[in-house]
């Protein structure tokens, strides 16, 4: 509905309905993601994700996942531009906090195509880390989508994440 200045406006009740096309934190209602899978690989989440390889810009989720690895919840985090997009470990762990996650994974698409990971791409995966570890939710991985292929961060940097 459009306000007296011309620019679109919706109510809190209207923006948490299900098919408002707002980008909220949701529970997860995927066809693909039966209740009680759980995500343990890298091909676990694309399968999950890989709806991110269509989008035109890139597109930042957070999965929160309970103690079992399920996920409770999906939540973009961040919109970008065509060739580039910005995360902040706030907004990665926020909506964690609210649900209760034990544990995160933050997943993203590269427009072009290519699924390896860029330098911002490992660059923003330290500070995740480092903020994870600060708060005791696991920062598990950070998953590149792009063309029918995807790739880990984790394995790209090697790291080892303790499970607690």
């Amino acid at each position: 509905m459009l306000n007296h200045e011309g620019f679109y406006s919706v109510t809190i009740e209207k923006a948490i309905e299900p098919n408002s096309g707002l980008p909220l934190i949701k529970p997860v209602q995927n066809p693909e993601q039966k209740k009680g899978d759980a995500l343990y690989m890298p091909e676990d989440v694309y399968k999950v994700m890989k709806f991110l390889e269509k989008a035109d810009r890139e597109m930042f989720y957070a999965l929160h996942l309970d103690a079992k690895n399920r996920i409770i919840a999906m939540e973009l985090v961040s919109m970008g531009s065509l060739t580039s997009g910005i995360i902040h470990p706030r907004e990665v762990f926020k909506g964690a906090i609210l649900n209760n996650a034990a544990s995160v994974i933050l997943v993203h698409n590269h427009p072009s195509g290519d699924a390896e990971p860029s330098q911002e791409d490992l660059k923003s995966y330290e500070g995740v880390i480092k903020a994870g570890e600060m708060l005791g939710i696991p920062f598990l991985d950070h998953i590149v989508i792009g063309n029918g292929k995807y790739s880990s961060v984790k394995s790209c940097l090697d790291y080892t994440v303790e499970s607690k």
